[in-house]
Order: C-alpha cells, then structure tokens, then sequence
C-alpha cells in the first residue's frame, strides 16, 4: 500500500503528477487503470477488479489507480506507461468505497478486508486510488460466479497461478 514510499493516504496530487511526468511504469506493486466501472456490465467489470486486487493482495500488495490512461504501442497494445489524466465521476466516494468492500469481501475466500481506498483531485481530475496490502497466509482465491482461482501478480501484470506454485 505504500507509492513513492508514501503510505496511500499521505499521497498527494503532487505524488501522481509526479507518476506521469516521469514516465513511471506499472509494476508488481503498481497498476494503472483508465476507468472505475462496477456498476455497468457488472459481472465482467467486478470480477477484472476482484483479479486485479486478489493479484496484488498474493504477492506484496501495492497500488491500483484509476483515472490514469496507458500509453499504447503501434499495436494498440498498454505499454504499461502513464500517458494522462481520465476523470472519474464519483460523487459519494463513501458509497463506492462501502460498494467495492462489499464486493471484495463477498467474492474472496479467505476474505480480503483490509484495503485501503480514497479518491484525490489532481489538475481538477477526480482520480481513484486502491492501496492493497500484502497478505501474509496462504493464498486468496476470487470466488466470483464460481470462478474460483488464484492469482499474483509480476512486473508485467496478474496471471493465473499455475498448481505447481
């Protein structure tokens, strides 16, 4: 849950303006996302959320932040770098962090209850941050429409965890 070796709730706008004026890639305990959407499609969405935490959540915890765009390669493929600011509509950031606990703890075995949410205006953009801990017992599983798996996270994002690790 720590960013730029701050906590999630000491970061500042400063800290994310910082994240794309340098060209800070993603990492195993950094993901950028352009939009926060549990309400509409919400199986698909909810469960991409709930494999993204349940990554981190695996392997040493870290920082999900929505409103940053990817920069894209010649492919149209997410190069994993920073390329702008996307405004998130949250009007009651209380209501959605109540929401996205809700959905964490209802869809993970054992039950993630511990991450850390808030919402920070930088350049009068609405950003949204997720700090997930690392878990330190045996691994947590999505259990959201009968899923059922497991994953973590390396430097190039979250994969299935294979059963022999």
């Amino acid at each position: 849950m720590y960013l730029l070796g701050k906590f999630i709730t000491e970061l500042t706008n400063a800290d994310i303006k910082r994240l794309l004026e340098s060209g800070i890639p993603e990492s195993k305990s950094l993901d950028y996302k352009r939009q926060l959407n549990i309400a509409d499609d919400r199986d698909k969405n909810r469960q991409e959320l709930l494999f993204d935490i349940a990554s981190m959540y695996n392997t040493d915890g870290g920082c999900i932040i929505y409103g940053i765009d990817e920069k894209v390669d010649e492919k149209g493929q997410n190069t994993g770098l920073p390329e702008k600011l996307v405004y998130q509509d949250i009007s009651n950031p209380d209501k959605l962090n109540q929401q996205l606990q809700d959905i964490i703890r209802a869809n993970t075995d054992p039950k993630i209850t511990n991450i850390v949410s808030r919402v920070i205006m930088v350049d009068n953009f609405q950003i949204f941050l997720i700090g997930v801990p690392k878990y330190l017992g045996l691994p947590v599983m999505v259990t959201i429409n009968s899923s059922n798996k497991f994953y973590r996270r390396n430097a190039s994002g979250k994969y299935l965890v294979p059963t022999l690790e």
